[in-house]
């Protein structure tokens, strides 16, 4: 299996998680930090809280943006590859 084809999966994914857990994580962040600041807590209080709460928002669609490209451009080449050579050998065997 070539490169390139790896490359694509990588690239198709990173993009996808960066933007969507970018955006996602945008979001939860500025509505947790909204409601805190609605509460009246200092930033200080609450700026580790949100970070984290942003970090794992962002990380749930990297995760699946990662099965989604594993399973749609690389499990697809592998089974390829495998058919391919396993038909290799069998014409191999005959002789």
């Amino acid at each position: 299996m070539k490169q390139i084809k790896f490359f694509r999966a990588w690239a198709i994914f990173f993009v996808a998680a960066f933007f969507l857990g970018f955006f996602l994580g945008a979001v939860c962040g500025g509505i947790l930090g909204l409601v805190c600041n609605a509460m009246g807590i200092p930033l200080e209080e609450y700026a580790l809280l949100l970070s984290a709460i942003s970090w794992i928002s962002g990380a749930i669609p990297s995760y699946f943006c990662f099965v989604w490209a594993v399973k749609k451009y690389l499990i697809p080449q592998v089974v390829k590859q495998v058919e391919h050579d396993s038909a290799l050998k069998e014409g191999f065997r005959s002789f």
